[in-house]
């Protein structure tokens, strides 16, 4: 029993579905290069995921109401790893002992990762939330946690994608391709389209190089470079929260208000009244669809180490 005085009863069904191509190649083209290339071809759908922290399924109808794509589903994943001998520098009139010993003998290693980005959720806030699924639906039942979409849901009037770039401030969703519906109505509760967040290039590279002083004892060098090109990005953490780097808030307040209604209490409230609609808040107009913030930054790291 909650606070409210409401009954909640818990159960722990659910379900999901991963369906993948994944493919493989492996090949050393010489001496001197080798490497090791993994693709994923993937879709990811459920009702709700284990990295869905305090996640609810819409009790009423789970299945047409939540089920769709899920968090962590990147439909694109690409994997290389690879190792390197690099050519000898010492060559023509710098070749001798010194030039050889500093110059030649460098390997290089590393990791490149692409990924699709994550799904995008949008849903409600504000006053559309205040007892308007009660009113619409007859029960206040709907999850409000999580990537569901609660009661209401914005109607799509084209894809909302934009080509808008991936810097801080630049929006990649269009707030015009979005309406609000009339009550008692609703919008689709998995958006017809694939909202994505920006994909992920990532590079990993290191340098290394032995000197060897005798048969048991070498020095080895190395030069270590995590996020080698700087590249930040935007990041979607699969849930509706605070914590995203893209504004996704779809802020909504009340077209008409209705004062003096008893509640009930011996009081009277001013209280929204659904039957005349909604706008978009200015600050959900002006923002939604933004980047607000990027993470990562390149991280360098040497090395030595001695072998005897």
């Amino acid at each position: 029993k909650n606070a409210t005085g409401g009954l909640q009863a818990v159960s722990t069904d659910s379900n999901s579905n991963y369906n993948s191509l994944q493919m493989t190649l492996s090949r050393q083209t010489s001496k001197r290069l080798q490497y090791f290339l993994t693709y994923t071809f993937s879709k990811a759908l459920g009702v709700t995921a284990t990295d869905e922290t305090g996640t609810e399924i819409d009790p009423i109808d789970a299945r047409n109401r939540t089920y769709g794509i899920l968090p962590f589903d990147r439909t694109h994943v690409i994997n290389v790893s690879y190792t390197y001998v690099l050519p000898e520098l010492a060559r023509g009139s710098l070749d001798n002992k010194f030039t050889r010993g500093v110059l030649n003998g460098w390997q290089m290693s590393g990791i490149t990762t692409y990924s699709s980005g994550a799904p995008m959720y949008l849903r409600f806030g504000g006053d559309i939330n205040n007892n308007v699924a009660f009113a619409a639906f007859g029960t206040n039942a709907f999850t409000t946690t999580g990537r569901a979409a609660g009661g209401i849901t914005p109607v799509f009037l084209r894809d909302p994608s934009l080509d808008g770039g991936s810097s801080q401030g630049d929006k990649i969703l269009d707030i015009g391709a979005l309406g609000i519906p009339n009550f008692p109505g609703s919008g689709p509760f998995q958006s017809p389209f694939y909202l994505r967040s920006p994909h992920r290039w990532n590079h990993d590279v290191t340098f290394f190089k032995n000197f060897i002083f005798t048969e048991t004892r070498k020095l080895q060098f190395r030069a270590a470079f995590f996020n080698l090109f700087n590249q930040a990005y935007p990041r979607w953490f699969g849930i509706a929260d605070n914590n995203n780097d893209i504004n996704t808030t779809l802020n909504v307040t009340c077209n008409v208000r209705r004062d003096n209604v008893p509640n009930g209490n011996g009081t009277n409230n001013s209280v929204c009244d659904p039957t005349g609609g909604f706008s978009f808040t200015q600050d959900t107009i002006d923002n939604f669809g933004r980047i607000t913030r990027k993470r990562g930054h390149r991280v360098v790291e040497l090395a030595v180490k001695f072998y005897f």
